[in-house]
Parts: C-alpha cells; structure tokens; sequence
C-alpha cells in the first residue's frame, strides 16, 4: 500500500509542480509555427506539429499567444499602450532625428569655422583652408545623395550603355 500511495504523491508533485516552459532542441522555429497557425502547411507537417506541441507547453504557448493575438487584431480590440510609454518612444524617435541632423551639419560647421579661422589666423591660412577642404569634402559624401550618385555612376560603369539605351528606347514606346 505505501508504494501506490509514493506513486500517487510523485503524480500529484508533478500535476501540482509549475509547468516548465523552456525551448528544447526539438521545438520548430517560429517561422514553422506561423505557418502552422496560419493552415499553410501539409498534412505530414501538422501532425507532426500537433504532436510536437501536445508535449512542449512553450509551443502550446507561442500558437497560444499567436493565435489569441491575431484574434484581438481582426476585433480591433487590441489594449491601448500606457500614456508613459507612448511619449517615452516619441522621444525617443525625436532624439535619434535629432542626432542624425547635428552629425550631418556637424561637418558643414566644420568647414565654415577652418574657413573662417584661417583668415582670423594668417600665419595658419593654408593649414585651415586644407582643413576646411577636407573637412568640406567629408560632409558632401556624408551625405546619402552623394552615395546614391556614387552607386548609380558605379552601376553605369559597369554596364553596358547599349542595354541603357534599350532601355530608354522601351520607356518612350510606352508613353
């Protein structure tokens, strides 16, 4: 009687014991799930799926999650985002324009001050006018226009110009 009462105890131990929810090596990756959950997969594939997450509760709960989040998408019942947080990201967003503005000026300001630094300083006129060159040059191909003018002239280059010009043939017979 004491061993089925040890076996009883050790099955509600681990009835009772908090479920363990960690990924093991066997788990499908997410992209697999989605397309479980989406219906898009084959006959052999769901099985397999289905039996996988009959056993895993980390997969239960990642088609658990998908499933009751695509759910409150197509309701539109989806919960408002705490006020904190809303402007804590538009800050955020706000300050990374920001910075990307003041380094794209910074070297403009750059330039401008050795410009104007090596008439203030004559004994040092040449030093800054180098200066103000290089760093002039550094803020046109900071720029992301000059990288685009450079990759189209690249792509010209290596091309052809006879296929540019079957191109540019089929352009004005559409119109």
């Amino acid at each position: 009687m004491d061993r089925v009462e040890e076996i009883l105890k050790a099955y509600m131990k681990a009835k009772i014991s908090p479920v363990r929810m960690e990924k093991t090596p066997s788990c499908p990756d997410e992209t697999t799930l989605a397309a479980y959950s989406n219906g898009v997969l084959s006959k052999p594939e769901e099985e397999k799926i289905e039996g996988h997450v009959a056993d895993c509760y980390f997969c239960l709960e990642n088609l658990r999650t998908a499933y009751l989040g695509d759910k409150l998408y197509r309701e539109g019942n989806l919960p408002d985002s705490d006020e904190r947080i809303i402007n804590k990201a538009k800050g955020i967003a706000k300050l990374k324009t920001n910075n990307k503005h003041l380094k794209r000026n910074l070297w403009l300001f750059g330039t401008v001050l050795a410009f104007a630094l090596s008439f203030i300083f004559p004994r040092y006129f040449v030093q800054f006018l180098v200066a103000a060159l290089i760093l002039g040059l550094k803020w046109v191909f900071e720029s992301e226009n000059a990288r685009t003018l450079i990759m189209v002239l690249d792509s010209w280059r290596r091309h052809s110009h006879k296929k540019d010009e079957e191109i540019k043939d089929r352009i004005k017979n559409r119109f």
